[in-house]
């Protein structure tokens, strides 16, 4: 990969961490890790930032392990009005056995008033848990049904490593701003569908060009004419998918 993917990626980190979306900016730091191979600078870099969210986690006396317990999790679960909160609830289950609360949980996947994206976390810790349970989970789109235990974390993760990555060898070179929102958005995605990953009619390129569209829209850019000679993507089928992001993102 370019330095130029290397320094869009911290760049998306930093814009995480002062949004205070830790959880997310764990997510990549955690990926972008686990990776075969990275350079020595960047995953000094990446340490540091793993080092400075764990630090802000620790002074912040909401998230301080020894004031959470499976009860305080579940009343936080509960709460439909505050999900930004879930994530601090979801953090802090990974220190507590999920399965002692494991109705709850079922509850909360099929609860359609809950976002996809916090379901997706809460999924996240479950797999880390290894949770060997079939469970149901209520999207917008439809019920999906997963058992964590079993589910290829890593297949997923491939997933959204080459969406970005396609991203990157579409627009990073010519606008980093661009691909800063690509990158999001297509992250977004990743949550909503998660863990569902079947393009069935779509192929990884219709759903590159969706982003880019979407994105480029989102910044008030014209059209790219030039769109069918740089990926082989299906319109139609882009076009579809347009129509869901709009509704989810």
């Amino acid at each position: 990969m370019s330095d130029n993917y290397y320094e869009l990626t911290k760049n998306n980190i930093r814009d995480l961490i002062s949004e205070s979306h830790f959880e997310e900016a764990m997510i990549i730091i955690n990926d972008e890790l686990s990776a075969p191979y990275i350079p020595k600078d960047f995953e000094r870099a990446l340490n540091r930032y793993k080092f400075e969210i764990e630090e802000i986690l620790k002074k912040d006396s909401k998230t301080s392990s020894s004031n959470w317990s499976l009860e305080k999790v579940v009343d936080i679960m509960q709460q439909s009005l505050d999900q930004e909160m879930h994530l601090v609830a979801f953090d802090n289950l990974r220190n507590l056995n999920a399965r002692k609360i494991l109705d709850h949980i079922k509850d909360y996947l099929n609860d359609e008033n809950i976002k996809n994206e916090y379901k997706t976390f809460l999924l996240m810790v479950l797999i880390e848990q290894k949770l060997d349970e079939f469970l149901l989970v209520k999207k917008k789109e439809g019920i999906i049904t997963i058992n964590p235990a079993k589910f290829d974390l890593k297949e997923s993760q491939d997933f959204l490593r080459n969406l970005e990555y396609r991203l990157m060898t579409l627009v990073s070179d010519k606008d980093p701003s661009l691909f800063s929102i690509c990158r999001h958005v297509a992250n977004t995605y990743f949550y909503n569908i998660f863990p569902d990953f079947k393009l069935e009619q779509n192929n990884i390129d219709d759903i590159v060009a969706c982003v880019y569209i979407y994105s480029r829209k989102a910044l008030g850019i014209g059209e790219d004419i030039y769109l069918n000679d740089k990926l082989n993507f299906n319109y139609d089928n882009a076009m579809l998918l347009l129509s869901k992001f709009e509704k989810i993102i």
